[in-house]
């Protein structure tokens, strides 16, 4: 589901949600145990990566300010872009492939790094905010 850009919706209101999901979503992965098997990193991994694409979808639905709507997209599209290369990683530790893993995840920092840097220039630090 995509919010309607040209929203009547003013920056600072749609922040005011943005950073509340934000902040819901980087609480649980906070939460999340600093895994010590590669069972545990799987679930933790895959939790984590529920909590991103949960924030990415919620984010997704609100209503955008006209004026900062491809903005949006562009962070949202980059959350969605790591979520894509968390699930890789969630395979590559079931197949026990640790150089893949570690590939993937090189791959999604310049994603987290677009994504924060946009999020931080709309004023949505608590999206910016690393879990």
């Amino acid at each position: 589901m995509t919010a309607s850009a040209g929203s009547t919706v003013s920056l600072p209101q749609w922040v005011l949600k943005a950073n509340s999901i934000c902040a819901t979503g980087n609480a649980a992965i906070r939460q999340l145990p600093k895994p010590t098997t590669a069972a545990q990193a799987i679930t933790v991994v895959q939790k984590q990566t529920f909590w991103t694409d949960w924030q990415a979808d919620k984010i997704r639905a609100l209503p955008r300010p006209a004026a900062q709507a491809t903005r949006i997209s562009v962070m949202v599209g980059e959350i969605d872009a790591v979520v894509q290369l968390w699930r890789r990683v969630v395979t590559a530790l079931k197949a026990g492939d640790g150089a893949q893993v570690s590939a993937l995840i090189q791959q999604a920092k310049p994603h987290v790094t677009r994504a924060n840097t946009v999020a931080r220039g709309l004023g949505a630090r608590t999206c910016a905010a690393t879990s």
